[in-house]
């Protein structure tokens, strides 16, 4: 792969200025590279730009140089803006109430633990196979809640605490890395496929291909286009759904 709103609820705005020709104007965090080994590296958007209220997702890549990844142990801290008294962001929940992550590709059939608390989002994922999927790819994104409340221009920093990973059978690799939430009210919506600012039957017709399998979607795509309540999959009934968005409906 390559690439990354309110709904009728509170799944609107959504924008990853992230890998890619979905989106322009973007920018990459600084590479987190392997401890002595600089041809392996993780990198995350410097970016996230979403609306008052909605649901960011930070998506974690890897380059080819990671190869037979396994594991995956994470704490990222949400950090408050100093310049506005506003609560900070914090983990999104799914339709039964709970913080989740989306596993990318990278990590075959991952058992993923999920743990947050208000200024915190913990992922752990590992999988049972003997060997593990390699870069460049989409490793996991980490669903956010933004205020309702923030205001434009206000800025979040996201900074990990712990970010491990396990490559084959070796020992866990410390990383480091750093993102940020700025709100935008100007944010294209949920259902947005191509990020032109508009939902329309083009859109639609990419949720259909994404469901049938016939295009792998960018992690953006993956997110926007699954619509409330998130499932993890972009099917049939998102396409419906935008489609019905378009429509007016």
């Amino acid at each position: 792969m390559t690439a990354p709103r309110s709904s009728r609820r509170s799944f609107q705005g959504y924008r990853s200025r992230t890998r890619g020709t979905l989106l322009a104007l973007f920018t990459l965090a600084p590479l987190l590279f392997v401890r002595g080994v600089q041809a392996q590296a993780i990198t995350v958007p410097a970016r996230l730009y979403a609306r008052p209220g909605a649901v960011v997702a930070l998506d974690l890549w890897a380059d080819a140089g990671i190869v037979n990844l396994v594991g995956v142990d994470l704490t990222l801290n949400i950090n408050a803006d100093g310049a506005h008294n506003v609560p900070a962001p914090q983990a999104a929940l799914n339709a039964e109430g709970d913080p989740y992550a989306l596993p990318g590709r990278l990590i075959p059939r991952p058992f993923t633990q999920v743990f947050a608390s208000p200024d915190t989002f913990s992922a752990l994922l590992t999988t049972p196979a003997t060997a593990g999927g390699s870069g460049p790819g989409w490793i996991v994104s980490l669903p956010l809640q933004v205020p309702a409340t923030a205001p434009a221009g206000a800025v979040y920093p996201l900074t990990f605490s712990r970010l491990n990973v396990t490559l084959g059978d070796a020992a866990p690799l410390a990383l480091t890395a750093e993102s940020a939430i700025v709100v935008d009210p100007d944010t294209p919506r949920d259902g947005d496929l191509n990020a032109d600012g508009r939902i329309t039957v083009q859109d639609a017709t990419l949720a259909l291909r994404i469901a049938a399998q016939l295009l792998t979607p960018t992690p953006t795509q993956h997110f926007t286009g699954d619509l409330s309540p998130r499932d993890g999959r972009v099917n049939v009934g998102d396409a419906i759904g935008i489609l019905r968005l378009a429509a007016g409906l």
